[in-house]
């Protein structure tokens, strides 16, 4: 049960009159360093416990410490016996049942205080997305920044209506000229396929016109371009941890077919995942497992990817050994936003922590059934028992570090390992992969585009990059989704018009007035990644 500060503080107050006008003799008895130690209100069912420790009773305006809410019969049957002994109310006013009930009803300490501020502050996702509060502000930080909207694409379409009408952004398509040419701004939202080119659309637009589609996001959005993109920049300076052998899974292009592809693909037993250069959704991959034969290795390939150039088909180890929870396979869908600087050819990027997938079925290494081994939600929901258990595969970040926090000695991994350990590796993954972005041309700089990067754990604990996708799934067909998908577009445009703004002006981008659960992982004013 949430309960807000002011409504606690109107219910003790309330609760605290009352005790006052029916025991007014006990009282006399407490002491003053007592007083206001223990608030206690009893209700029809519920009875609420509020305890601060002697630091805290000289700062009222501090939280506190701890708010114990308990509803069960057995204890109000407990209560009222212990009230009806004593001759007293609830609440008793001696010393002694002070002491008693601050001992066995909710002991709390300093310590135990402060560790729960600390996991209060260090959550992950925050939502839902303060949107009408953020518009706000940002109608008051920048009046004359009105401008207009158009969607080449249904997907995310509500959404960005929404986000444009707290912002007073007007659909292009049913304003005058008049209008248009009073608004110094234009938002072109394309997202999926439309069918139209970048330059096409730039063409199609006034030069003012901010596009959600960036020409080189192929470079590290296809499977095939961005192990390209980390093969060219690999450096025996780098940190052993940005190493690509440390970043990817072991990886080989089918054509031209390296010698050491041929010795690995050849080792029996071996499990191997073929990635058309641009597939989505799991689509035309296929998993192959060696029987040390190449010859039928090569006649799967021609079978099998008969439509594909063999240039454009990634050969990937199979990660056979995964971390698993509760028995099943899991990868994190984290997102990154990337915005051009307006006048500089240096990239932002942001990091936002994204949420959990899950498979439906428990893993098994030799399973055959895809939807045994990839999580995409698009594989999942083929399954027979998605719909049963559709809720269990999809997590927000604090389930997963709860989970892990309960088995953190199992594991020989600290507390919040998921928090302190495995996000901010992973920002480091993406804004060394943005650094070798940074510096490319980019046409039409006033773009931005949202990418959806996945991420696999194994049974060492050691993270991998499995994909960077453009135009990720929008889907809200769970609980979670529902709740974190709106506020993942919406903090990312919001953000985009503020950095296309400021950069335009030379002026410093923080702070950030949409920026919730977004952080910045990649200054393209100082071209330095932050982690």
């Amino acid at each position: 049960i949430h309960l807000c500060r002011s409504s606690v503080s109107d219910l003790c107050s309330r609760g605290q009159q009352e005790q006052q006008q029916q025991q007014q003799p006990q009282q006399q008895d407490r002491s003053p360093e007592d007083e206001g130690a223990i608030k206690t209100i009893q209700g029809d069912c519920v009875r609420l416990t509020i305890v601060k420790p002697p630091s805290q009773q000289q700062h009222p305006a501090r939280p506190p410490c701890l708010l114990k809410i308990r509803k069960t019969q057995k204890f109000k049957q407990q209560a009222a016996a212990t009230a009806a002994s004593q001759g007293g109310g609830f609440a008793g006013g001696s010393k002694d049942r002070d002491a008693q009930t601050r001992d066995t009803q909710c002991t709390v300490h300093t310590g135990l205080a402060s560790k729960l501020e600390r996991i209060m502050e260090n959550q992950l996702v925050k939502y839902p997305y303060p949107l009408a509060n953020k518009c706000h502000i940002f109608l008051d930080t920048y009046p004359t920044l009105l401008g207009t909207y158009s969607l080449e694409s249904t997907l995310g379409a509500e959404m960005i209506e929404e986000l444009m009408s707290h912002l007073r952004w007007q659909d292009r398509t049913k304003v005058n000229q008049v209008a248009i040419t009073k608004r110094s701004h234009h938002l072109v939202w394309r997202y999926g396929y439309s069918g139209l080119s970048a330059n096409a659309s730039a063409a199609a637009y006034p030069e003012d016109s901010i596009l959600s589609r960036i020409n080189c996001r192929i470079r590290m959005s296809s499977k095939c371009g961005l192990y390209k993109l980390l093969w060219m920049n690999r450096s025996p300076h780098a940190p052993d941890e940005l190493q690509m052998n440390a970043l990817l899974p072991k990886s080989y292009l089918l054509h031209p077919m390296s010698d050491e592809f041929r010795r690995e693909i050849q080792r029996p037993g071996t499990t191997w995942i073929l990635k058309p250069s641009n597939s989505s959704q799991g689509s035309e991959l296929k998993l192959y497992r060696s029987s040390g034969d190449l010859k039928e290795f090569a006649t799967l390939v021609q079978e099998q990817f008969k439509n594909f150039n063999a240039g454009d088909i990634l050969v990937q180890k199979y990660i056979d050994d995964p971390l698993l929870v509760d028995k099943r396979k899991f990868d994190l869908r984290v997102f990154l936003l990337v915005v051009p600087h307006q006048e500089k050819n240096t990239l932002f990027a942001f990091y936002h922590p994204g949420y959990v997938r899950l498979t439906c079925r428990r893993y098994e290494k030799d399973s055959t059934t895809l939807t045994v081994h990839l999580t995409n939600q698009a594989l999942q929901k083929r399954d027979p028992r998605y719909q049963r258990v559709k809720e269990a595969t999809t997590w927000s970040p604090g389930e997963l570090n709860c989970y892990f926090n309960k088995r953190h000695r199992e594991l020989d991994i600290g507390l919040d390992w998921v928090h302190n350990r495995l996000h901010p590796r992973i920002k480091a993954i993406l804004g060394y992969i943005v650094s070798l972005m940074n510096g490319m041309e980019i046409r039409g700089r006033r773009c931005f585009e949202i990418f959806g990067c996945d991420f696999l754990i194994d049974s060492r604990m050691q993270v991998w990059l499995i994909d960077i996708n453009s135009s990720p799934s929008l889907s809200t067909h769970t609980e979670v989704l529902k709740r974190l998908m709106p506020g993942v577009i919406q903090e990312a445009v919001g953000l985009a018009l503020e950095v296309v703004y400021k950069s335009r002006k030379f002026k410093f981008i923080y702070p950030l007035v949409f920026q919730n659960n977004y952080s910045l992982i990649f200054d393209g004013q100082t071209s330095t990644s932050l982690y």
